[in-house]
């Protein structure tokens, strides 16, 4: 007497089954191959299966007593999900969390109004400041110490576009790095176009470090005495080229210094001098 083929196609003979104590089925099961699918299988009952020992015949899902490999009484193992422990388990309030340290620190360090980011940008826009004073120091050489000037002008791109390019080629430097300007072509005169800094038009060389000669763009173009607004204080415009943090003055003897939003001396513009700023 035979039982139902196993999971090989192969027929089990009964005298093989032996239901004594130490052929029992131990329970325990392992993914073993077959050749439909993979199933699990008491390992003990396997082993003795595939040795030619005897074994305990055991009942199938019918509750008929059936070889251990029988594909009756064994059904195909399923996938099954593993949950992580609750200490190595990465919760969704944790992700959460995680996503909003991660922006909270993005804003603060790399968007435009952020004081980290306008210090940085500060730093780099003084460097610009400084390349267009090499530029107007070689004008002023070659015009009796006298600034870039261009009767009747509205606002800063036109004289300031007289050092391009014969006194300098590099246009981006007209652009400050804190703004939102869009940048200039190389090598060209860019009075038809937008810069990002003030002008103070009709300054000479001679005229001391205490006389401003640029700066960032300004809040508008009044003369102004101490803790008057000089650039945007709330991050509009105008003078918002670093959002709400002040911007750089430069002076006629080249130095530049960080200013707030709040003049911290008297702004005075003389006769003969017309503070120009850029175009909106």
């Amino acid at each position: 007497m035979d039982v139902p083929a196993d999971a090989e196609g192969e027929t089990v003979p009964i005298d093989r089954m032996d239901s004594s104590p130490k052929n029992a089925c131990l329970g325990k099961v392992f993914t073993a191959p077959t050749v439909n699918t993979r199933r699990l299988i008491c390992k003990r009952c396997w082993f003795r299966y595939r040795l030619g020992l005897p074994f305990a015949p055991v009942p199938d899902i019918h509750g008929k007593m059936r070889s251990p490999v029988s594909r009756l009484l064994l059904q195909p193992a399923r996938p099954r999900l593993v949950r992580a422990s609750g200490k190595s388990a990465f919760s969704l309030i944790e992700l959460l969390c995680t996503v909003a340290i991660i922006l909270i620190v993005y804003s603060l360090y790399f968007t435009s109004g952020s004081r980290h980011y306008q210090a940085r940008q500060k730093a780099l826009c003084q460097q610009n400041l400084e390349h267009i004073y090499v530029a107007l120091k070689m004008f002023a050489a070659d015009n009796n110490a006298a600034f870039p000037v261009v009767t009747n002008a509205a606002t800063s791109e036109a004289p300031l576009s007289l050092l391009v390019p014969r006194y300098t080629s590099v246009t981006e430097i007209f652009i400050c790095p804190g703004s939102k300007d869009k940048k200039l072509p190389e090598a060209k005169p860019f009075a038809q176009r937008k810069i990002s800094y003030a002008y103070c038009m009709g300054r000479t060389i001679n005229d001391g470090g205490d006389q401003l000669l640029m700066s960032d763009a300004l809040a508008d173009t009044r003369p102004k005495e101490t803790g008057h607004k000089i650039f945007s204080a709330n991050g509009k415009k105008p003078g918002n080229n670093h959002h709400r943090f002040g911007g750089n003055l430069m002076f006629c003897d080249g130095q530049i210094q960080s200013s707030p939003a709040e003049a911290s001396a008297p702004l005075v513009i003389p006769p003969g001098v017309t503070l120009l700023n850029p175009k909106p």
